[in-house]
């Protein structure tokens, strides 16, 4: 199989025979949407009885208080936008 091969088909029969794929991934070129976004730390005080809430989701979850976090105000922030749409 030559290394022009296309089609879905044809990348995977390469990729089946152990082909070197190297050229067929996406490069340190390609941006993606927020790609550019530096994580920045903050500090928030809250009551203890959200504390134990956001933990008690997390183990729910499998997740960090962490990423309760930042998933609950990355969906509250995109609900806002689309409200200013």
């Amino acid at each position: 199989m030559t290394a022009n091969a296309t089609s879905d088909r044809g990348l995977e029969a390469m990729f089946d025979e152990g082909t070197d794929m190297t050229e067929f991934i996406i490069d340190e070129k390609t941006r993606f949407p927020g790609q550019d976004d530096a994580a920045r730390k903050i500090n928030i005080s809250m009551p203890e009885w959200m504390i134990s809430e956001l933990d008690a989701t997390a183990r729910h979850h499998a997740v960090s208080r962490q990423a309760v976090i930042n998933l609950w105000i990355g969906e509250r922030l995109a609900e806002e936008k689309r409200a200013l749409a």
